[in-house]
């Protein structure tokens, strides 16, 4: 209990002042670090009393989260065609004035992972802050495709092969 009376004092003395950035959530911002000598129980009783009083806690171990995801292109595509439509929808993510501020490293193209006999795997990546990376990710994918649509960029047509084989007859 000494711990938890502590942290919560620790809590009404900096909610006072705000911390952190534009982009994290409006209102004061706490960062707690709690001791590891701490139970789970005592963990959750404290996020229960923060709740209580309006605090919406976020679990956030870094300042940052890498997101990578694969796209899976026609064999046929121009690398650098790619290469650049991923930048340039990269520097416009940075500028949309929604979520801009949320990417600390713009989307890019770290280059082709696989070659299949059907696709040609590239995988991009980009930093953001720890709030919204799937949101983020979502976003980039909307204007990844209409990017690639209109620079005549295919993604890889699903493709099941099958071999026939005759029995011979006798």
């Amino acid at each position: 209990m000494p711990a938890r009376s502590f942290v919560l004092a620790l809590l009404l003395l900096l909610g006072a002042t705000p911390i952190g950035r534009a982009a994290e959530p409006a209102g004061p911002t706490v960062v707690l670090q709690l001791p590891p000598s701490m139970s789970p129980e005592a963990v959750k009783g404290l996020i229960a009393d923060l709740v209580a009083k309006g605090a919406q806690p976020v679990a956030a171990s870094r300042d940052w989260s890498v997101t990578k995801f694969n796209l899976h292109l026609e064999p046929t595509a121009d690398i650098e065609t790619v290469r650049k439509t991923v930048k340039r929808v990269g520097e416009e993510l940075l500028e949309d004035p929604e979520i801009g501020v949320e990417f600390i490293q713009p989307l890019k193209m770290q280059g082709v992972v696989d070659v299949l006999q059907t696709a040609l795997v590239v995988r991009c990546r980009f930093t953001a802050t720890p709030s919204r990376p799937t949101y983020l990710q979502r976003q980039a994918l909307r204007r990844l495709i209409d990017a690639f649509a209109a620079a005549e960029i295919r993604f890889a047509a699903p493709n099941v092969t099958v071999q026939l084989t005759s029995a011979a007859a006798g």
